[in-house]
């Protein structure tokens, strides 16, 4: 049977290799649908198709050889309806031409723009000149906005190009001065030599040896001319006006050109070096001063080692009190003193040895200091001085003492133990009862060692805290927690407390409630509850309720739009090591016992799970144990989620792996169908 099938064989083949030089245009679009021999797939349509793409589906018109019978953007085309063959490219819309081949002379041209690019030498095109030397040929004749010519000139130095003729014939010359405008630097001058000279570049000029003579600067020389000139040395200026710079001190001069400016070079500066001229110094140079007089002016003088003789101190009429500043000093003996009243202020009076007699009774003004009482006829430690003018021991068992002032309404206070000194407690009790202590927030009732067993408030009393931020309000049974520091702050306890009640039903609340913003905890016959209640205001990421530890937030209840969501702190920038750990999660998830089970205390209600004990083996993570052996053990299920999630994500990219080989392996399947068919056809 093998020798039947084998000449039918190679007759497809020889069918196959042998091409249609008509036109290579075969679709390149394989068929969907079948059932076919190989054969018949791969002489109809896949070795058709791949010829057309081969050789760019050449034909004497545009192929349609794509889907839907359309040709593919960007696909070639080698159009053989004339000589050379034009190739094109398909730009979804027409076909735009980029080059020819002729096939006799096997020559390509490029094109540009949809016509063909001609060479450097004949092209007419500007550009056409991209590269290489542009033949002279080539070159126009020069015009009035063409430049050309096919000379070349080097002008000499000092040449420049000043024109190029119509022939092409360049021409240069040096300029004239008139032809330069602007000025010139000194970089720029030549050398000069003769009488004067330079250097090039330079504006130094030089005199030379012999060229200026004395018989040439006879006479006046006007100061115009003496234009950058210098003299060397000293000399004498006989006549003539100075028409330089200052003369130095130095060199006998003043260094200055004004009066004042040649007195302050010279040293000599009236007011500061010198003093200006005056008749009073004229008339002082003529005095001859005498040996240990003062000679001065009517100005006050300092009088030192100086002896006054006229007049002479020798009698108090000489030099009187008032003449040093004295002249409020007493001169007069203690014996002489007149009995006159003198009026001391600011002055303290000591007896010393003599007796001062002061009369109570007429020279004494005003009250006596207290302490200045304990003191004469008939005082003593037991007595005091009374109204009536005498020394008595006041009535009753002791000598009750008390401050020098009081504050009104303050209620008095003893002293020690002796049950005889009174204080000003500053706690006043004032006409409506009202008990207030000495200084704001100062005091309290009772200290730690030593309180009150009951405090009794009467039906509606108030408990008032920083005037009004917290007040208790007491009424029919109920306390009202409210102030400024209540709505929109916080009330809190620093150490453990408890709110409790024995009566079934009650509750505490927190705000108005209903539908306003507010916080309700209830009890009842079976349960405890927590409503936390927000108004209509609420929006979208708010939270119920937030999570904190050492001030930063770690998780929250908030508010989606629609229901809650429960959040733990999940921040990438709180994370690190990211994949790092090479554990096996799969392995592990593989170890993790999911199952179905019942509650003890819920029996034939059936729950699918893990256990904590079994869970804290392969994930801790997500497993709480309890310090005291007898609690029980937690589970947080949202630990676990990740692990689930990467579980799925392994299962995908398994699954994606399975699908990819079996598409392979049904290829493959369908291919061998497709022979064996061909095989069992060509048999029959």
């Amino acid at each position: 049977m093998l020798q039947k099938r084998l000449p039918g064989a190679l007759c497809a083949a020889l069918l196959l290799v042998t091409p249609a030089m008509a036109a290579e245009q075969s679709s390149y679009v394989a068929p969907t649908t079948g059932p076919m021999s190989m054969s018949t797939f791969a002489g109809t349509y896949l070795n058709p198709g791949l010829r057309a793409l081969a050789s760019c589906s050449w034909g004497s018109s545009a192929p349609a050889n794509g889907p839907s019978g359309a040709p593919l953007p960007y696909q070639c085309w080698a159009d053989t309806a004339a000589s050379p063959v034009l190739f094109k490219y398909y730009d979804g819309a027409i076909w735009v031409t980029y080059g020819a081949l002729d096939t006799s002379t096997h020559v390509w041209t490029p094109y540009r723009n949809g016509a063909p690019i001609v060479a450097v030498a004949t092209s007419g095109d500007a550009s056409d000149l991209t590269t290489g030397t542009l033949p002279a040929a080539r070159l126009p004749d020069p015009t009035s906005s063409t430049l050309g010519g096919v000379q070349s000139i080097a002008p000499t130095a000092s040449q420049w190009l000043d024109s190029i003729s119509t022939s092409g014939v360049p021409h240069a010359s040096q300029p004239a001065f008139s032809d330069i405008s602007g000025s010139w630097a000194c970089t720029q001058a030549p050398a000069l030599t003769g009488d004067i000279s330079t250097s090039a570049g330079s504006c130094t000029t030089a005199i030379g040896a012999g060229k200026v003579t004395n018989s040439m600067l006879a006479g006046s020389i006007a100061a115009s001319k003496l234009i950058g000139t210098d003299i060397a040395t000293v000399g004498t200026i006989t006549a003539g006006t100075w028409n330089g710079t200052t003369i130095a001190v130095a060199n006998g001069g003043t260094g200055a050109t004004t009066e004042s400016a040649a007195r302050s070079s010279l040293g000599v500066a009236i007011g500061s070096d010198v003093q200006a001229w005056d008749a009073d110094l004229d008339a002082f140079a003529l005095k001859t001063a005498p040996a240990g007089a003062v000679v001065g002016t009517s100005d006050a003088q300092t009088l030192t080692n100086k002896t006054l003789t006229s007049p002479a101190i020798t009698t108090p009429t000489g030099l009187v009190k008032g003449d040093v500043g004295l002249g409020n000093v007493d001169n007069t003996s203690d014996a002489t003193k007149n009995a006159a009243i003198a009026t001391l202020t600011n002055k303290t009076i000591s007896g010393a040895s003599n007796t001062l007699t002061v009369r109570l009774g007429s020279d004494v003004t005003g009250n006596l200091p207290v302490a200045n009482l304990n003191s004469g006829t008939g005082a003593s430690s037991s007595t005091f001085w009374r109204g009536d003018g005498t020394w008595a021991t006041p009535a009753g068992s002791g000598n009750v003492s008390g401050p020098a002032s009081s504050t009104d309404n303050a209620l008095a206070r003893f002293d020690s133990t002796t049950g005889t000194i009174l204080q000003d407690s500053q706690v006043t009790l004032d006409d409506s009862g009202n008990l207030s202590p000495a200084t704001n927030d100062g005091g309290g009732l009772g200290t730690a060692s030593s309180s009150w067993s009951d405090v009794y408030l009467a039906s509606g009393g108030v408990l008032n805290f920083a005037n009004g931020n917290y007040t208790v309000t007491h009424s029919s049974g109920l306390l009202t927690l409210s102030g400024s520091a209540v709505v929109g702050g916080n009330l809190s306890f620093s150490t453990a407390a408890s709110i409790s009640s024995s009566t079934i039903g009650s509750s505490l609340t927190l705000g108005p409630l209903g539908s306003s913003p507010g916080i309700l905890a209830s009890v009842n016959s079976n349960y405890g509850q927590v409503q936390i209640r927000a108004g209509s205001g609420m929006v979208s990421g708010n939270s119920f309720q937030l999570f904190y530890r050492n001030g930063s937030v770690v998780g929250d209840i908030n508010y989606n739009g629609t229901g809650v969501t429960y959040a733990t702190t999940s921040d990438e920038r709180l994370k690190t090591k990211f994949d790092k750990s090479g554990i096996d999660w799969g392995r592990r998830l593989d170890e993790l016992w999911v199952g179905d089970y019942e509650f003890k205390s819920r029996p034939g209600v059936t729950m699918l799970g893990v256990t904590a004990q079994r869970t804290e083996k392969v994930f801790p993570q997500a497993v709480h144990k309890p310090s005291s052996e007898g609690d029980v053990w937690t589970v947080d299920y949202g630990q676990l989620s990740p692990l689930a999630l990467w579980g799925a994500k392994d299962a995908r990219k398994r699954i994606s792996i399975l699908e990819r080989i079996v598409a392979e392996q049904a290829k493959k399947i369908t291919e061998l169908g497709i022979t064996i068919s061909g095989i069992t056809d060509r048999g029959r």
